[in-house]
């Protein structure tokens, strides 16, 4: 077929099947399909269907901002563990295929973006590439090179593919539309948090008997992450959107909630902090006109939980108890933390290898394919030394440089900020920053929106100069 005869027949696709991968109907299509195919364990189904709507889209829409969603809702679909078994569902994956194929042939890339995060991201690569070369073995290299593969150069490739091949789009704003997939995937995972406690037959306060939340594709720690960042997204529509403040406000509420009931004691901490100063801060942004939709439900949630404590008092005093004393309050972190240090140590510039493991008999944490050191300092200092140091600071310091670039005039970027300040703090004592799919993913291509964002905000500056100035002509 010609490539004017694909013109021909593109130009003639309804405005509203377009429309439709913009809306939230779309989101809520997937979140259905992948809660679904999760609880049912029917991944071919769900591999064949989303296949579908997903190759279609990728064909009649020239924006590759439309995979934002799926790439981060798919990995949900999966209920267990052994990954193996489901590589014969892939062959489901032959519309979604054919859809990217015709997509990065037929529509052109966005030369006219950039790329800000790139080269720090390179530097990361190299560091990771560099991590214990003077004390390498065959067996860590092999052990680390997964890690570096996905986190050094599939997150990179990532964010390059939905920076150069991102298109404006009249059907929704941008950065609306992104807040309403990471809203939709927070209540994605609610979902599954909450056929784990029906599926168990267990209460909040029998659960920590459990240890940990483990719904196939992710456990406790890392459903609690993503909700910190996903959780200011409703308080961001609700500042913004002319309807459902109520439900917006709900939203970002609810993701909160479910951080405590992940039980993810990390995130607990952390989405306390993050949610009381988000939801402070919201209260405060909101025109007047807007207050009765976002002060209701924040007042009522307030007054429900005062009930809940009050009702609750001796069992939760009891589970304060528990994490706050014992030796279940780190779960062995001070052992790793003292291990990290040492390996840091014993080779200072380059760290012991991203395939570096520790030593310590901790049963829960050598089933585990990496030898987590629950911090993102320590870890970089263990696996890349002096060298990765540097290298993640030139990355931080390149991030958060485009999140305050318009960060008095973007009430998104201050969202985010939010859910970044909470995703770091836990990071601190968690594995967040060294996974790279789906959690770096997600945090890289939000910075590739930020990225978009700063970019029309200064696009929009100079329109208003140019107007100014031939006006007064």
């Amino acid at each position: 077929m010609s490539v004017q005869r694909i013109d021909e027949f593109l130009s003639k696709v309804p405005y509203k099947a377009k429309k439709f991968y913009y809306s939230q109907w779309y989101l809520l299509t997937l979140v259905i399909l992948v809660f679904l195919t999760w609880v049912l364990k029917q991944p071919g189904i769900g591999f064949i269907i989303g296949s579908i709507i997903l190759g279609i889209g990728l064909v009649i829409v020239d924006d590759i901002t439309i995979l934002f969603a799926p790439i981060l809702y798919i990995p949900c679909m999966i209920n267990d563990k052994n990954y193996m078994v489901y590589l014969p569902y892939l062959a489901g994956a032959v519309p979604f295929i054919a859809g990217a194929i015709f997509h990065l042939c037929y529509y052109k890339p966005n030369k006219n973006v950039k790329a800000k995060m790139l080269y720090p991201q390179i530097g990361v690569f190299l560091a990771m590439l560099l991590g214990g070369c003077n004390v390498m073995t065959a067996e860590k290299f092999k052990g680390g090179i997964g890690m570096t593969l996905g986190l050094g150069l599939a997150v990179p490739v990532l964010y390059l593919g939905f920076t150069f091949y991102y298109k404006e789009n009249p059907y929704e704003k941008l950065t609306s539309y992104v807040a309403k997939v990471l809203m939709w995937y927070g209540i994605l995972l609610a979902l599954q948090v909450t056929a784990y406690y029906i599926i168990n037959g267990t209460s909040f306060f029998k659960l920590h008997y459990l240890k940990v939340i483990d719904i196939g594709w992710s456990t406790s720690n890392n459903i609690a992450t993503i909700l910190l960042i996903t959780a200011p997204m409703g308080y961001y529509l609700a500042l913004t959107e002319k309807k459902h403040r109520f439900i917006y406000t709900a939203m970002s509420i609810l993701h909160y909630a479910f951080i405590f009931l992940s039980f993810s004691r990390g995130g607990m901490l952390f989405g306390a902090i993050t949610g009381v100063a988000v939801t402070i801060y919201v209260m405060i942004k909101a025109k007047r006109e807007d207050r009765f939709g976002i002060y209701s439900p924040i007042i009522l949630t307030t007054v429900g939980l005062i009930i809940f404590i009050c009702l609750n008092i001796q069992q939760i005093s009891e589970l304060f108890n528990k994490f706050t004393t014992g030796d279940d309050v780190l779960t062995g972190r001070d052992i790793l933390y003292q291990e990290a240090i040492n390996i840091f140590k014993d080779n200072p510039l380059f760290g012991g290898g991203m395939g570096v493991r520790g030593t310590s008999y901790i049963p829960y944490f050598k089933e585990m394919t990496y030898y987590w050191f629950h911090s993102t300092v320590l870890h970089i200092m263990a696996t890349m030394g002096i060298v990765g140091m540097l290298a993640y600071l030139w990355y931080y310091i390149a991030k958060y440089k485009i999140v305050f670039t318009n960060i008095k005039t973007s009430i998104f970027a201050q969202l985010i900020l939010f859910g970044l300040i909470g995703f770091e703090g836990y990071s601190m004592m968690d594995t967040g920053t060294f996974i790279p799919y789906p959690i770096m993913t997600m945090v890289m291509l939000i910075i590739s929106y930020i990225e978009r964002e700063n970019e029309q905000i200064k696009y929009d500056k100079e329109r208003k100069e140019i107007e100014f100035y031939e006006n007064m002509v």
